[in-house]
């Protein structure tokens, strides 16, 4: 081997080895696709048009972003082959296709032509609340109505017609307080025992409710008075979006509320937030008579005043992954924390005929709550065809604490303190298959598993002397343990538009 063939192998080697590394480099780079949609007849700039690379192969959405005030848009995406899909309201849809992105590529400007038939079709319409009958529910979809704004879920409920909450904020549906209430589609601890995560609950979270007033086997025998069902809100918006809502009030009012999504190709994340501070009072009175015979009659009057203080906040957050254009998997974390203070006094006065107060009682109950709850779900769904056949599987974990003191006294002696410590945890896994068959009838099958375990530590200390000593005849540690799997099936006809029916079958 000659001086020169040594010296020609480490150059050869070296180019080999710098072109391999720059190769593998330009493929994991990614490059800029940028443009600008303007108006075919004016040229004047499109602001928000939706511009979408897609996979030419099956029109998968690869990534994707919005023109901004003067209609440029930039999109990184890596290497390859690609379709581009143009989009503006009122315009004619443009797709560029087999566009090859090698390196920074620019489009130029793209003009979009208007759509005068759908023109000729556009109305305004109000977003206010709907509604949609189906076979077995009502489903409500929240608008933004003005008489909501700000509020909280308790502002929905009380819109929506059958369902009502009363002064402690328990939800009536058709006057039964037995009703089920369920976040998305499952139940939740963050409902609380008492309604308490709906007084917290902004209304701009709330995407949709709906109401089964006859709740079929798909549900668990707990809901025999009615269910209610909220959905929250996620938005599927390419890019990044959201809203901000502040409200303030008098009496006290104030809250912050808002909603952000991103959407990068196949992943959405997204984000609902609240924090609030909230004062409520309130007052009632009234006069009971008592007939005694040929006696003269004993007069009782009450005046009742009421003051809830609270403050708290709550953030939902999760993402979606579409895996293809029929299979999806969305995790969400949930957590909510609650403090109240509240004062409820009630004054009693026994009158005579004349008015005179013979005598008098003031009780004052003063509460302290503390309230934070916890919840991780994950949601497969596969759709098999556009029919609606899918199935889905759920899986549900949550945890939460509860700590309340009660102070009552009487005359402005304390008579009685009570604390009360709550733990809970609990588990859900659920299966649904759904098949439609033809337009009306639809087949439905699913299995649960769940197990709940809540643990009370109950105590009252009685004033003895000045002194505070534990009632033990009252207190107690109580420990609540359910396990529950249920099978059912159920099988639905529609009949011309007005009559439906349901049959199934629950094992539990």
């Amino acid at each position: 081997m000659n001086l020169k063939t040594i010296l020609f192998l480490p150059v050869y080697l070296f180019s080999i080895i710098i072109y391999s590394q720059s190769y593998s480099y330009n493929e994991n780079k990614e490059f800029i696709v940028s443009g600008k949609v303007t108006n075919s007849e004016n040229s004047e700039p499109l602001e928000y048009a939706t511009i979408t690379i897609l996979d030419p192969k099956d029109n998968n959405v690869v990534t994707g972003s919005l023109s901004d005030e003067t209609g440029n848009f930039k999109i990184s995406t890596k290497k390859g082959i690609y379709n581009v899909l143009i989009e503006y309201m009122s315009f004619k849809n443009k797709t560029l296709e087999n566009i090859n992105v090698y390196n920074d590529l620019s489009l130029g400007e793209v003009q979009l032509e208007l759509n005068y038939e759908s023109l000729g079709e556009v109305e305004i319409i109000a977003e206010e609340t709907s509604v949609e009958i189906r076979l077995d529910k009502k489903i409500y979809t929240v608008g933004k109505d003005l008489s909501v704004r700000g509020g909280t879920a308790n502002d929905v409920l009380d819109n929506i017609p059958s369902v009502s909450t009363d002064l402690d904020g328990n939800i009536l549906l058709r006057g039964n307080d037995a009703a089920r209430i369920l976040i998305n589609g499952k139940p939740s601890r963050l409902v609380g025992i008492n309604s308490t995560f709906i007084k917290q609950l902004p209304a701009d979270a709330i995407e949709k409710v709906e109401v089964i007033t006859s709740p079929s086997a798909r549900y668990e025998a707990e809901g025999s008075g009615g269910i209610i069902n909220i959905i929250l809100r996620k938005s599927k918006k390419l890019g990044l979006n959201g809203s901000l809502s502040a409200n303030a009030g008098d009496p006290k009012a104030n809250s912050l509320s808002s909603n952000i999504n991103y959407r990068n190709g196949k992943i959405n994340f997204f984000n609902s937030s609240s924090i609030y501070d909230r004062l409520r009072p309130g007052n009632s009175s009234g006069i009971t008579e008592y007939y005694n015979g040929d006696n003269p009659s004993t007069f009782f009057s009450e005046n009742r005043y009421r003051e809830r203080d609270s403050e708290g906040y709550f953030v939902n957050n999760g993402f979606e992954w579409y895996i293809d254009d029929n299979t999806s998997l969305i995790g969400s974390f949930y957590y909510n924390d609650y403090k109240s203070d509240n004062l409820e006094s009630n004054t009693i006065n026994e009158l005579d005929e004349n008015s005179n107060i013979l005598n008098s009682i003031t009780q004052n109950d003063m509460e302290g709550d503390v309230d934070n709850n916890r919840e991780y779900n994950i949601n497969f769904e596969r759709k098999f065809n556009d029919d609606g056949q899918k199935i889905t599987i759920d899986f549900q974990y949550e945890n939460s604490k509860e700590w309340e003191n009660s102070i009552i006294d009487e005359n402005q002696i304390i008579s009685e303190s009570i604390d009360e410590n709550i733990s809970s945890e609990s588990y859900l896994i659920q299966s649904d298959y759904v098949l439609p068959i033809g337009e009306n009838k639809q087949f439905e099958a699913g299995i649960r598993i769940s197990n709940e375990d809540d643990i009370t530590d109950y105590r009252v200390f009685d004033n003895v002397n000045g002194g505070f000593i534990e009632d033990l005849n009252q207190s107690n540690l109580f420990q609540y343990k359910e396990k529950i799997s249920a099978v059912y099936t159920q099988y639905g006809v529609k009949v011309e538009d007005k009559y439906s029916f349901l049959f199934g079958l629950r094992v539990e």
